[in-house]
């Protein structure tokens, strides 16, 4: 039920103010009552994330509808109260937004984190170690025998990986990219002629389910990284397919 906090906190206390404002006015105000429904909707989209364990940023098409009404609702406000409360709430979200969103730590000050829910979302934890972890890919991919380079392809265990990796794909002369993970396991599947992959992160029994042969080639362990993205991640050199790959994918995507 972290949801609703979490959204609260990413929105800032004016973010908040207005959000609440909205919700507010779209489920009661006479003027709104055409777009009642809207408010109604909103309610339901956050209780279906907080109670499915969902993160802030899939409702984040919600969002709008409440934020407008809640500013056309406060900029019609008249009254005393509304100039003293105006101040103190603009300092607030000031401070707030210096102390919590600007780079005024240098990292060194940072501890690692200590969990990947903990690292997620805009942070120093999410800043850095991609390159390192291209680098490290490399590496592993240019180990590999040459007569295995020429059909392999890269598989990562979380899309976050696969999609920094692909950005990166040509310039550092990688091979192919994919990922089981969420809807990049939909992007695409490495084809049948694929025997060798280098696999990012997993461990060895997970992996042994899928081929005949797994052994470690790598390792990925930025100091701020995420854990298990760009923190301790073993790189794997996997060799033979248990089945072909257009019958073996599906049963290893995963959401």
């Amino acid at each position: 039920m972290w949801f609703v906090p979490s959204v609260l906190q990413g929105w800032g206390l004016v973010g908040a103010i207005v959000v609440v404002c909205g919700v507010w006015q779209l489920l009661r105000a006479e003027r709104f009552r055409a777009y009642r429904f809207l408010g109604v909707a909103f309610l339901l989209v956050v209780a279906a994330f907080a109670i499915g364990g969902g993160r802030t940023g899939y409702g984040a098409g919600a969002y709008p509808m409440v934020i407008a009404a809640g500013c056309v609702a406060l900029t019609t406000m008249r009254g005393r109260w509304l100039r003293i409360a105006a101040g103190p709430v603009v300092v607030v979200s000031v401070v707030a937004a210096v102390v919590y969103t600007t780079p005024w730590r240098a990292a060194s000050e940072f501890s690692p984190a200590a969990n990947r829910a903990a690292a997620l979302g805009p942070s120093v934890y999410s800043e850095g170690g991609w390159a390192e972890l291209t680098a490290a890919t490399v590496s592993a991919y240019r180990m590999l025998p040459a007569t295995q380079r020429g059909d392999a392809v890269v598989v990562t265990q979380w899309y976050v990986q696969a999609a920094a990796l692909d950005h990166d794909r040509e310039a550092a002369g990688l091979p192919a990219v994919f990922s089981p993970n969420r809807g990049f396991g939909y992007f695409g599947t490495p084809p049948d002629t694929a025997r060798t992959v280098v696999y990012v992160g997993s461990d060895e029994q997970q992996l042994s389910r899928w081929f005949a042969s797994v052994s470690p080639v790598g390792r990925m362990d930025y100091r701020l990284g995420i854990p298990g993205i760009t923190r301790d991640v073993t790189l794997w050199a996997c060799t033979g397919p248990r089945q072909d790959w257009s019958a073996q994918w599906p049963r290893m995507r995963n959401l």
